[in-house]
């Protein structure tokens, strides 16, 4: 095999291999949120096709069945890259503090990838907060619609 066949074979496995590991697409994306002096929870999935979960506190609890919105998981999708949410760190628990921990988990056809608190550190976790933005401004709508 001469130098320009043995080029052409590695860009070929290059390009290959870079389409396979961007193909993968988001099939779900979880919130979990607990804890603060109040005692709040929130579960909730959405999938492409729908959002499952309740809200909960001491004196309430509100449970979410609904379609997803096209617009809605269009926008969670497109706001972060699964390579940017693989970087995202995890902090520190803070419910022992009476403070409250955010957990987010991403699944695809064969992985998952989650973060606790991550949405904190703004400086190395930057990418990660249009995608909260996106995902908190949505669960105010759901849980608006639910009361409604």
């Amino acid at each position: 095999m001469n130098i320009a066949s043995k080029f052409f074979m590695f860009i070929i496995i290059v390009l290959f291999a870079g389409c396979s590991s961007n193909s993968q697409s988001i099939n779900s994306i979880s919130y979990n949120f607990a804890g603060g002096e109040t005692g709040h929870y929130i579960k909730i999935e959405i999938t492409k096709d729908s959002i499952n979960g309740m809200f909960e506190s001491l004196n309430q609890r509100v449970i979410i069945k609904e379609k997803t919105p096209k617009n809605t998981w269009d926008s969670l999708t497109h706001s972060i890259t699964l390579e940017n949410f693989k970087e995202i760190k995890s902090g520190k628990s803070l419910l022992e503090i009476d403070g409250t921990n955010v957990s987010i988990k991403v699944e695809t056809d064969g992985d998952s990838y989650s973060f606790l608190n991550g949405n904190i550190d703004k400086v190395q976790n930057k990418k990660v907060f249009h995608f909260m933005e996106i995902l908190e401004n949505e669960l105010s709508n759901i849980y608006q619609r639910a009361n409604h």
